[in-house]
């Protein structure tokens, strides 16, 4: 930077009128006899922005604050009031700024306060020379106060703790300047380049491989469920670790070939490649040094990583596509199951673009009526009766028909959409379980709830919700959780089952055999029902360990005074054992297929010795084809 234009990068950096602004603080600070119509206009310049009104707190001959300029401009300087005013002593005497909150209505947002639609303050202590610290109260309007000038404060908190005076002014744009630069370029939490110096630094270096016939390997590193950490041990631990990846990754790679984008996501950058080299090695180096243990506030955590990588020039000649087709193979790694590194390829282009589509499709479909719902029967076994009807999530796509969950859920998982497509399951069989109760009270509906759902905290009040629009009694509703996800969180799974048992709702675990319940907790659950998993199923008639299982598993639920249902019965032989075992209910192929609701409604109406040959007959095709072509 030259002499003749200080500041020039600080202009570009920091918020309107802040250099100015620098001047007129410096100015105020050499001299207590001062005039302070310099720095008015300074402050008045700034509500030509953001800040909605702006007030200079400068040290007296005594050290007491006392207002010297405000903005907008008025007969003279204006004050915020004494409840703030206590505070500006504090953040003077910290050196810190501070974000406050303005109670409008309260004794203490008066003066300049008053009347505005100011809502947040920004306090910012400075170095006022020989007579001490000032502060500069900024007021913002809604959302909040603006990310530039907090990030102004901040520097300027960094020059105050450094004791340098305003009065030196080229001195303190250049230590400004230096500041903002690397604000602009490292990550806070890490350290590390963040994104902008990623952009710049994969610039340079494909300029360079294009001059020596190199090549330059971009790798998108995501961790994999790093959400539990979050959700479990909180956001400060969920910090911590971010930071220790960071420090491993920047050991292994070298700092200056590490950038952190956003959350838990990480750029690695390798260039100068030859053309046979293998630049997938030293990525998947990264990849394992991950897998050994992080401590976190006393935690033994163990992390495991997606890569993908794209390579210049064969995927890509532009930041932009590189970017994009190393994210790309990144959720391909994701999806084989994480803890691997992909390559990128022509063909997860395609994929990813279809997968694209059939998220803005699956968004079009939670905003209007293409989610239906199918109904399977279950059957008492003992007495062929029905007994409840599942729910089960179908998608009227304009084109391609109507999709089975695995098509679409797990992209609903991704993205969040199974929230929004829960609530509408939940509202639909609630409305559809009232009309059949006329026909048939005593046949339960029940509702598979996804892991997001489950763990809401709302997920009571919304089950209330449903019941009461509905006008359904709750006993009538039935909500399935699987038997992996209550185990992953049991205290808390106990809690939320305990709290739908309260509003009198039934429940289930289900795919029960396949985790790894602890018997204490099943103890606790409020469970009704225990829908023993479909492979022990499948094998039980044919005797071993399978068998010896579900015996097993059906004499514990009976011992703790819970129902045992049988899903995916697709044999005759496979009836005839559960029946023998004493398993109270089923469901399966074998007894009738999932089928439309109006089919359900003629199913209801018919004498119970009819139910198989008309569950047959009515039962929808399991294939995914439009409606209109059956």
């Amino acid at each position: 930077m030259t002499s003749t234009q200080p500041g020039a990068l600080a202009t570009r950096l920091v918020p309107t009128g802040a250099v100015a602004l620098l001047e007129a603080l410096a100015r105020s600070a050499v001299v207590l006899d001062r005039s302070d119509a310099p720095l008015a206009r300074a402050l008045e310049r700034l509500t030509e922005g953001p800040v909605r009104a702006a007030v200079a707190y400068l040290p007296d001959h005594d050290g007491r604050l006392a207002a010297s300029a405000s903005a907008p401009f008025e007969t003279g300087p204006t004050g915020v009031g004494p409840a703030v005013e206590v505070q500006l002593g504090q953040a003077a005497a910290q050196g810190t700024p501070r974000i406050v909150a303005v109670e409008h209505g309260h004794p203490g947002a008066a003066g300049k306060l008053a009347g505005t639609a100011v809502e947040w303050l920004l306090l910012v202590p400075f170095a006022a020379g020989p007579g001490g610290r000032g502060v500069l109260v900024l007021g913002f309007g809604a959302p909040g106060v603006d990310s530039g000038w907090q990030a102004f404060a901040a520097v300027l908190g960094t020059l105050t703790g450094q004791q340098l005076a305003l009065a030196h002014l080229q001195g303190q744009v250049d230590t400004l300047e230096a500041l903002l630069r690397d604000q602009a370029r490292l990550d806070p939490l890490t350290g590390l380049p963040n994104q902008v110096e990623f952009g710049a630094r994969l610039n340079d270096a494909m300029a360079r491989a294009e001059r020596d016939g190199r090549m330059v390997a971009v790798a998108f590193l995501d961790v994999d469920r790093f959400r539990t950490v979050n959700d479990v041990l909180g956001h400060t631990a969920g910090d911590k670790l971010i930071q220790q990846i960071a420090g491993r990754l920047a050991d292994r790679l070298g700092r200056h070939n590490v950038f952190r984008m956003a959350g838990d996501e990480y750029v690695l950058l390798r260039e100068g490649l030859g053309r046979d080299e293998d630049h997938a090695t030293s990525f998947d180096v990264a990849r394992r040094e991950l897998q050994r243990p992080f401590i976190c506030d006393g935690h033994e955590l163990f992390v495991t990583a997606s890569i993908g990588i794209a390579i210049y020039p064969f995927d890509g000649e532009d930041v932009g596509t590189l970017v994009k087709n190393a994210d790309c193979a990144m959720f391909r790694a994701k999806e084989r199951g994480g803890d691997t590194v992909e390559c990128y390829s022509q063909g997860l282009f395609e994929e990813a673009r279809r997968r694209l589509s059939l998220e803005r499709g699956l968004r079009r479909a939670v905003e209007g009526d293409e989610i239906i719902l199918d109904y399977q029967p279950q059957f008492d076994l003992a007495t062929g009766d029905l007994v409840g009807l599942e729910a089960l999530v179908r998608w009227q796509h304009p084109e391609l028909g109507v999709l089975l969950p695995g098509a679409f859920l797990p992209l609903a998982e991704e993205t969040g959409l199974v929230i929004p497509i829960g609530e509408r399951v939940m509202e639909m069989a609630c409305l559809q379980a009232k009309e059949w109760a006329a026909a048939r009270p005593d046949v339960r509906v029940w509702v598979n709830l996804s892991a997001r759902q489950f763990h809401q905290s709302d997920l009571p009040a919304l089950v209330a919700r449903c019941l009461d629009h509905a006008g359904l009694p709750a006993g009538s509703l039935g909500l399935e959780v699987t038997e992996s996800l209550a185990m992953r969180h049991p205290a808390e799974a106990a809690a939320i089952l305990g709290q739908l048992a309260g509003l009198g709702a039934k429940t289930a675990l289900d795919d029960f055999g396949t985790g790894y319940s602890s018997l204490a907790y099943l103890s606790r659950f409020s469970v009704d029902v225990l829908k023993l998993d479909r492979s022990f199923v499948e094998k039980a008639p044919c005797g071993g360990n399978d068998a010896a299982i579900t015996r097993a598993i059906i004499a514990l639920a009976h011992g703790l005074g819970i129902i045992v249902m049988a899903e995916g019965i697709e044999t005759e032989e496979q009836r005839l054992f559960l029946a023998r075992e004493r398993c109270d209910q089923a469901q399966g192929f074998l007894l009738a297929r999932p089928m439309a609701p109006a089919a359900v409604t003629r199913l209801l109406v018919q004498p119970p010795r009819l139910i198989r040959a008309v569950s047959a007959r009515e039962a929808r095709p399991p294939k995914s084809v439009p409606r209109a072509a059956r």
